[in-house]
């Protein structure tokens, strides 16, 4: 009788953890944006476009910034320093006095990575 207690104690064990399994296959992953990842992606690098540009005070561009290879990708945006530029969450870039800046664009998914872009305000 012990023996026999034994075996089903193990085919218990061997359905849940299959039992378990199938669960995990079955439910899909999921992602919060519409890209859908897999293991094979690579990025390399964000370019950040324009580069070396050279506007006036006042002056608003749109930036822009890609994966390296392109995916769709959202980015946090800043521009340094401060007091002469002013950047929002799109990329929307508005010169304020003259100085060097650079503009940074970062992807944070599936890795984060960065990518810059010096502009000059004169």
């Amino acid at each position: 009788m012990t023996a026999s207690l034994g075996a089903r104690a193990w085919w218990a064990v061997f359905v849940l953890l299959l039992v378990s399994c199938l669960d995990y296959v079955v439910e899909p992953p999921t992602q919060p944006d519409e890209y859908e990842y897999t293991f094979t992606d690579v990025f390399t690098g964000v370019a950040v476009k324009p580069d070396g540009l050279v506007i006036s005070p006042g002056d608003s561009l749109q930036m822009i910034a890609s994966t390296i290879p392109h995916a769709p990708m959202t980015f946090t945006w800043q521009a340094l320093p401060t007091t002469h530029a002013i950047i929002d969450s799109t990329g929307l870039f508005r010169a304020l006095s003259p100085g060097e800046i650079t503009v940074y664009a970062c992807a944070t998914r599936p890795q984060r990575l960065c990518g810059s872009a010096p502009v000059t305000i004169e």
